[in-house]
């Protein structure tokens, strides 16, 4: 029963990579292994980053971990999202920089991070660590309030807020609170988190932007395959007709409202890489050619409806009118039919004196 509850909760998620730049391990389960981003952690794993190597774990939690070069970092309790249960988390920082933003806890929940000679216990805050191989630690608070301890008894405790921090000598010791203001916004994993969370706003920005082009362009291929249907009917309409004029010109416009729509569903689907590619500069792009397509198959409607209008007009199911309009002062009657003459005619005298 106590095998089986221990591999149980080895086996429960904390969280996964979300990031992750140069050499990024994980150990677990006694293998180790690279960590790309996408990476399940689970309580007991340890991760390990090489020199310039960056990592970010988003906890299952909501709370955030950042690692930096040069750590290494485990995950010693992992008890998260259980039914009925408290949340409780605790890392231990080996060596190296640890930078936490904490998602607010409920009553009984818990957040530790573990350092060789102290522990630091938060709630709802971010804060940054960090810690050598021989015992040396010092915690710096950018929001919130962390508790600090030591961890081999009960010799110190101090609380420090935002713009302090708190010490630890490797003999477990430490100078207490001290004051470092706006200089923990200069710490080196405090500023690379502000860029990362930068980035990731103007991803979500960028994102949200491409969302909305993409679904204006699907709007913007309904419209085109419309007012190819529309037109399609009035060829067929015409055909029936028999209007040979007006079968022409309203065939044509259908041409070039076919030839918008293949451009389109083209463009739409590299819209679709583009998208996947976080390529804004692309996306605008398609959006604006698809965009273009649906104004020309408008176009082309409307045209068709003019060709409609002029050849066919209000009684185009009658047929064709011929008006025809006499001078006034034209004879009427059968022009071949000449009436004969009433007048005498007189022969001229003979040449010559003979007849």
């Amino acid at each position: 029963m106590t095998l089986t509850l221990a591999i149980l909760l080895a086996q429960s998620l904390a969280g996964t990579v979300h990031f992750e730049v140069g050499a990024v391990e994980v150990q677990s389960g006694g293998k180790r292994h690279a960590a790309p981003v996408g990476t399940e952690l689970h309580e007991g794993d340890v991760l390990t980053t090489g020199v310039d190597a960056r990592a970010e774990i988003a906890l299952v939690t909501g709370s955030v971990l950042r690692i930096g070069p040069s750590a290494r970092v485990g995950l010693s309790r992992a008890e998260l999202l259980k039914a009925g249960q408290k949340n409780h988390f605790s890392a231990r920082l080996f060596f190296g920089s640890l930078w936490a933003r904490v998602a607010a806890l409920a009553a009984g929940d818990s957040f530790e991070v573990e350092m060789q000679n102290a522990v630091a216990g938060v709630r709802g805050t971010e804060f940054v660590c960090d810690a050598d191989t021989e015992g040396n630690g010092d915690v710096q608070v950018v929001h919130g309030t962390v508790e600090m301890r030591d961890s081999h008894g009960d010799s110190w405790h101090f609380s420090a807020g935002a713009g302090e921090g708190v010490n630890v000598k490797k003999n477990g010791g430490s100078d207490g609170v001290r004051h470092v203001g706006a200089a923990v916004d200069q710490h080196p994993m405090v500023k690379w988190s502000k860029d990362r969370d930068q980035h990731k706003n103007a991803v979500k920005d960028a994102d949200y932007k491409a969302g909305n082009e993409l679904n204006q362009a699907r709007d913007d291929l309904d419209a085109i395959r419309d007012a190819q249907s529309q037109v399609q009917k009035m060829v067929d309409q015409a055909r029936g007709d028999k209007d040979m004029v007006r079968l022409n010109c309203v065939n044509a416009k259908l041409t070039l409202i076919a030839a918008s729509l293949k451009l389109a569903e083209g463009y739409e689907r590299d819209l679709r890489d583009a998208v996947s590619q976080s390529d804004g500069k692309r996306v605008s792009q398609l959006a604006a050619k698809i965009s273009l397509a649906r104004q020309k198959a408008s176009t082309m409607q409307n045209q068709a409806d003019q060709c409609v209008g002029q050849l066919g007009g209000k009684d185009k199911d009658k047929g064709t009118d011929v008006h025809v309009e006499t001078a006034k002062d034209l004879t009427t009657g059968d022009p071949t039919n000449t009436p004969a003459s009433t007048t005498l005619t007189t022969r001229p005298p003979p040449a010559s004196g003979t007849e």
